[in-house]
């Protein structure tokens, strides 16, 4: 699900016909989001976002180093940021992974959106 989320963000990135960064990035985003849904609506667990929050924000961050250095933007400062940025990630990817019991368990806070969302769960799950 991973893989398929980055490519189809890489692919965004690639194809989209959108000249500024952020919106293309916004796209990107919203393509490799889409990928994780699809797969956390077919295997009826929400907790797929879970390790996708945690790595999204390095290629992100990546993209738009890449844009500010060619703006003249600090790069001792972009190497600090996205050090910081990685190890947030790290981090939070550890603590997903130390938790993770496998598909068959979802994280209480996503049980705990489903029962109160009722019939708009997919919805509920997208948006939240």
């Amino acid at each position: 699900s991973y893989l398929v989320a980055l490519a189809a963000g890489f692919a965004t990135l690639a194809l989209a016909p959108i000249e500024d960064p952020l919106w293309r990035t916004f796209a990107a985003d919203a393509v490799a989001t889409s990928a994780i849904f699809g797969f956390s609506f077919a295997y009826d667990n929400s907790s797929f976002y879970d390790a996708y929050w945690s790595v999204a924000p390095f290629p992100i961050a990546w993209y738009w180093a890449g844009h500010a250095s060619a703006a003249d933007g600090n790069p001792v400062r972009t190497a600090l940021v996205l050090f910081l940025l990685a190890a947030w990630g790290a981090r939070l990817t550890w603590n997903w992974y130390r938790q993770w019991h496998g598909l068959d368990h979802e994280d209480w806070r996503y049980v705990d959106i489903r029962a109160k969302s009722g019939k708009a769960w997919p919805l509920a799950s997208l948006a939240g």
